[in-house]
């Protein structure tokens, strides 16, 4: 299982996929999140795309996978005033690219077939 004291920067793309799978009616969506990772799978979605599993990080630890959903990814946010920078790096170890806001703090939306994360809390 994972090294939880080797930063997820260096883990492996088996330590990934062995992420326990996030319960989608368990999650708090009100919590900030740091960054996510991309685990491509080979399944494909209805759509026809390939799924990616997507591994949110919060506090710097990646706390599960949101699995067999997701065929693509929305980046935003709320105000269209607010500029976000997203940035992308591909990871060392395991080769799987993380993206994260920089200087704004980041919220899963939705999970589902289309994975929406923004730079604000939705709005209800």
């Amino acid at each position: 299982m994972n090294d939880h004291a080797k930063s997820y920067e260096n883990w492996t793309r088996k330590e990934f996929e062995a992420l326990p799978k996030l319960d989608i009616s368990e999650f708090d969506y009100t919590a900030k999140i740091d960054a996510f990772v991309i685990i491509p799978t080979r399944k494909k979605h209805d759509s026809g795309f390939r799924i990616m599993d997507i591994a949110p990080i919060i506090n710097r630890k990646p706390i599960g996978r949101f699995a067999d959903m997701t065929d693509s990814i929305q980046l935003g946010n709320y105000h269209k005033d607010t500029n976000v920078l997203w940035a992308m790096d591909c990871l060392p170890a395991s080769g799987l690219i993380r993206y994260w806001a920089k200087y704004q703090d980041c919220f899963v939306i939705s999970p589902y077939s289309t994975f929406e994360i923004h730079s604000e809390k939705q709005k209800y």
